[in-house]
């Protein structure tokens, strides 16, 4: 994932509209919202669980890291912060 998308991301997963990543990235609403689709094409999600993929997959914020398309399987045992939260709420 390029700089740009990885910031995009950490922005969204901050809880930040798509308004406020434009005016914070010095980019148009129209450039943000085409980078949002791209992250979700590529992660195989939707937009509404791009938080829950960035906590399933860190690594989706680091540089040079690849992740594997779309969400854990509900019970996933991983050590993600989201899997490791579920499992403790449970």
């Amino acid at each position: 994932m390029s700089r740009r998308r990885r910031e995009i991301l950490e922005l969204i997963c901050l809880g930040s509209p798509a308004k406020i990543i434009a005016h914070e990235l010095e980019i148009t609403v129209n450039t943000v919202n085409s980078h949002i689709a791209d992250i979700c094409r590529k992660a195989q999600v939707s937009r509404s669980q791009l938080v829950v993929y960035a906590l399933q997959h860190p690594a989706a914020l680091i540089r040079g890291r690849d992740c594997l398309p779309g969400l854990h399987p509900k019970g996933c045992a991983c050590d993600s912060p989201f899997c490791k939260g579920m499992r403790s709420a449970a």
